[in-house]
């Protein structure tokens, strides 16, 4: 499974500490400027410390976006388990999925800086593979919670079709983020119509 390559985080309270103010420093930098104009320079400035420090804890700038990242799918599991009880009716299975929409809505909204990272990742092959797997990973676990509903002839399709609207949904999110915000409820509905009674009947 492709995965962000996850940066070792140090052991000591001091070591830990310092990489952690580079983080901060980090995002904070990305709200100010965005991450198009990071610059190991200016973080090292930002968190105190020298150029030398910072390639202690990371080879380059994006090895730095990459730990960022990973702290913020980590989070994820977090917020939505990936082991699911048994899903017992396809109106409990239409309510975990868009209980999980809500959570990855007020995630993205509170989080600037995942939707920074994320838009501007969206060419490199590594966070695009990440990100696929984390989708991957949530779309089986739905699936094997809920799949004992549907005749077994129609679970490749139904796997299928979890995966994308899981995979969909962050930039679908990030559209509606983008909106103002009277116009955002009725786009966030539309969003959530994707998981409905009325579809996944038809795989019944």
């Amino acid at each position: 499974m492709a995965q962000v390559e996850k940066t070792r985080a140090p052991q000591q309270d001091r070591s830990k500490n310092r990489y952690n103010e580079i983080l901060n420093a980090t995002k904070d930098l990305i709200l100010e400027r965005g991450s198009a104009q990071l610059k190991i320079q200016d973080i090292a400035k930002r968190a105190g410390s020298t150029t030398g420090a910072i390639y202690r804890y990371f080879p380059n700038k994006h090895a730095i976006i990459e730990a960022l990242l990973a702290q913020y799918f980590d989070s994820f599991d977090t917020m939505i388990p990936i082991e699911l009880i048994e899903i017992n009716s396809v109106e409990e299975m239409v309510e975990v999925l868009q209980n999980g929409y809500d959570q990855v809505y007020q995630l993205h909204e509170a989080e600037p800086v995942l939707r920074d990272l994320l838009a501007s990742g969206a060419a490199d092959k590594k966070i695009q593979q990440y990100d696929l797997a984390d989708s991957r990973k949530r779309a089986k676990a739905i699936f094997l919670s809920s799949r004992h509903l549907f005749p077994p002839e129609n679970w490749p399709q139904l796997e299928q079709y979890l995966l994308l609207i899981l995979h969909v949904v962050t930039p679908a999110i990030h559209m509606v983020l983008s909106l103002e915000p009277e116009e955002r409820e009725g786009m966030v509905k539309l969003n959530k119509s994707w998981a409905s009674v009325e579809f996944f009947s038809k795989f019944l």
